[in-house]
This record gives structure tokens, C-alpha cells and sequence, in this order.
């Protein structure tokens, strides 16, 4: 029995790998790499081609690099900041997104009015018909609807992952281009921008809510991890907070000049801003709304979609089943020792900190085992248990 307990005391030693990072991609076909946690360029990948549409698939392995003149998307290995491959398009691919289970790739192809999507396992491309001219993309928390903005529509286009089909379209403000989705799935962000605004969709209804003025012209919008603020950034060179509860910005922020691509971190602390005409990142403490600092990157940064990873594996877990499973996890807070009882002969496990570095994974062949936490730093991690290709996060203290 002790040595039982003993091969199950696993000591967290943090290793800086994929999840810390910001992957800003630029016109000059560079994708810098920042580091959130020291707001540094720690890597430059030189891409085959002018670099735009950006995602971060959710379970941090890999980012998807959409190249919007040349016909093309890059996959980038975040282990090393290596190119892995780079496949043609039929058109000029614009946003990207990532299915939760990180199986698909979406991306829209801006000159043929069509999505394709990339199957990671077969590396087979098909494409599906869309609205007119698609630009930015988001998807449902539980990965089934698809949200794609329609610049030349004035359009947002409901997509159902499950069946390949349009569900519906909603009339939106004028040349749509960002799309951000609430974490509760409930309500579709839009910066559009001709008149400057953000249009707000209720997604339980597919109904057009209000606009939102923000100012000239409107590209990348975000949500905060808790929902309620968005984040949306104008040519005004400023980036707007709005609240969820009333709709109306309730502060602002000097950025450089151009902001397009907007990105938040897995703990809502800190808003990376792309200033395509300064080449450089802003990043604002959002407790302060203050700029922090400006990092220089490549030329033209557009950095349009989720350049930082936001710990989207919660995600996969759909099944009601494998939620309702009781999943002990004691004491929480913890001091020393963390105790996991779950009800599964085998599953896998993850610890991440808030700026999501992966601390450490493994398989545990027991329903029960023990993480040692003494040698943590006091503050919140996530632990992500995985079983029958489900998988779900939950969130513990160390004192």
C-alpha cells in the first residue's frame, strides 16, 4: 500500500511550454511570439506568405496561421515554434477557429464566399457555401453552431458543425469583420466596421439585439473569461470596455495606432491589442485599464483571432454523463497534499496555472491518487481530467 501511495504523490515542477504564449501574426508573413507572463518576443516564425487569420487550437499543441494574399494556412508546432506544414486553399483565408476537441479547422475563405474545413486526423480539406465575402469566425462554447461574420452581407451566418449546413442568417450593422462568442454560449459579439459599431446577437434566438457605437472603424473584438466585458478596439486608436449587463463602453484606452487583432488571457488579467500601423502590441492591465506596455513585433500585426490560448479543453466536456460523475477534489484549498477520487478506472489528468502553462500531465490507472502542491506558489490552478475522449476542468487553490 505504500508504495501505492507513494507512486501517486506527483511533484509539480512548472515547465514553460505552449499555453504562455501570444502568436501575433503580420503582414510581412512573421508570427511573433511573446511570452504574456514577461510581455517579451521569446520566438519569430517566418511563414510562406502574408500571415493574418490566427487560432490557437484548445489544446494548446498547435497554431493555425491563415495566409489572406497567398491562398493559404500554415500549422505551427507550439512545442518549438516550428512550421509543420503549410497546405493550399481555394481562396483567400481570412478568420480561423478551432473545434474544441481541436479535430477541425475552420476557416473562411474571404474571394470565394466558402468555409473550409481541415480534418487534423485525415488532412482532408472540404468546403461549404456561406454568405457573401466571410471574414471573421467564432464558435459555441460546445463546438455545434459556427458564427461567421459576411463583410459584403452585412451578415452573420449560423453554421451547424454537426450537420455541415447553414441554419439560419442574422442581419447585423454594416461590413462585419471580429466575432467573439460569451462563454456561456448566450450571446455573438460583431465589430463592424463601416459605422463603427458592435452588434450584439442573442444566439438563444438568433436575433439581432442593438449596435454599439465604438467608433471608426471597428476589427477585433474578445470577451473577458467571466463574460462581463468586451473588449472591442477602433481606428480611433483606442480600445473600448463595454459592459455585457447594459451594452453601453464603460471605459477606454489609448492604444497604438491601428489596433486590430485583440486577444485576453486565460485569467482576464491582461488585453493584447495588434497595432497594425505602430507594428507593435499594447498590453493594459484590464483591473486598471492602463497600458502596461508595447511590444515590437512584425510589420503590419494583424494578429485576427485567438492568437493566445484560452484553456478551451472545458470545452470538450459535452456529455451529461460525464459531468453528473461525483469527482471529489480535497482539501481546497489545498496546503500540501491534494486528494482526487474520481469514478473512473483510468483517466487522463493536466495541471495549469492562470497563465496557462501546462505544470505537468499523466494517466492515472487508479480511481483514486494524490498530487503533492507543496512546492507551488500560493494562488488558483486548473485541473483537467480527461476520460472517454471528455473531458472537463476544475479549479483548486493552494494556500
Amino acid at each position: 500500500m505504500k508504495s501505492i501511495f507513494i507512486s501517486f504523490i506527483i511533484l509539480l515542477n512548472g515547465l514553460s511550454i505552449f499555453a504562455q504564449n501570444a502568436y501575433i501574426t503580420s503582414n510581412d508573413g512573421k508570427v511573433s511570439v511573446i511570452n504574456t507572463a514577461t510581455d517579451m518576443v521569446v520566438a519569430t516564425i517566418t511563414t510562406p506568405g502574408n500571415a493574418y487569420g490566427v487560432c490557437v487550437s484548445p489544446d494548446g499543441k498547435r497554431v493555425y496561421v491563415g495566409h489572406q494574399i497567398d491562398n493559404k494556412f500554415t500549422i505551427i508546432n507550439t512545442a518549438n515554434n516550428t512550421i509543420i506544414n503549410t497546405y493550399n486553399l481555394s481562396g483567400s483565408a481570412q478568420g480561423i477557429v478551432v473545434s474544441p476537441d481541436s479535430r477541425k479547422v475552420y476557416i473562411a475563405l474571404f474571394s470565394n464566399n466558402e468555409i473550409a474545413v481541415y480534418d487534423t486526423l485525415t488532412n482532408v480539406i472540404t468546403n461549404y457555401t456561406v454568405g457573401n465575402v466571410p471574414n471573421g469566425m467564432a464558435m459555441s462554447p460546445d463546438g455545434s453552431k459556427l458564427y461567421i461574420s459576411n463583410l459584403q452581407d452585412s451578415s452573420l451566418s449560423v453554421f451547424s458543425t454537426l450537420t455541415n449546413s447553414l441554419i439560419t442568417t442574422i442581419d447585423i450593422d454594416q461590413e462585419p469583420v471580429g466575432v467573439a462568442v460569451s462563454p456561456d454560449g448566450s450571446r455573438v459579439y460583431v465589430a463592424c466596421q463601416h459605422n463603427g459599431t458592435l452588434s450584439v446577437v442573442n444566439a438563444l434566438t438568433n436575433t439581432h439585439i442593438t449596435d454599439i457605437q465604438i467608433g471608426p472603424y471597428t476589427e477585433g473584438v474578445c470577451v473577458s473569461p467571466d463574460g462581463s466585458k468586451v473588449y472591442c478596439g477602433s481606428f480611433s486608436n483606442y480600445v473600448k470596455t463595454i459592459s455585457t449587463a447594459t451594452n453601453t463602453v464603460i471605459d477606454s484606452v489609448a492604444v497604438g495606432n491601428t489596433p486590430y487583432g485583440i486577444g485576453i488571457t486565460k485569467d482576464g488579467s491582461k488585453l493584447y491589442v495588434a497595432c497594425e500601423s505602430t507594428n507593435d502590441v499594447t498590453v493594459i492591465n484590464t483591473s486598471t485599464n492602463t497600458v502596461i506596455t508595447s511590444v515590437p513585433v512584425g510589420t503590419q500585426p494583424f494578429a485576427f483571432g485567438l492568437f493566445i490560448w484560452n484553456g478551451g479543453m472545458v470545452n470538450t466536456a459535452t456529455s451529461s454523463e460525464f459531468l453528473n460523475k461525483a469527482i471529489d477534489l480535497y482539501p481546497n484549498p489545498v496546503t500540501n497534499v491534494l486528494n482526487i477520487n474520481t469514478p473512473f478506472d483510468q483517466f487522463d489528468y493536466a495541471i495549469y496555472n492562470t497563465l496557462g502553462e501546462q505544470l505537468i500531465a499523466g494517466q492515472s490507472m487508479q480511481s483514486m491518487f494524490k498530487l503533492s502542491c507543496s512546492n507551488f506558489p500560493a494562488g488558483n490552478y486548473f485541473l483537467i481530467l480527461t476520460h472517454a475522449e471528455k473531458s472537463i476542468e476544475i479549479k483548486f487553490v493552494k494556500d
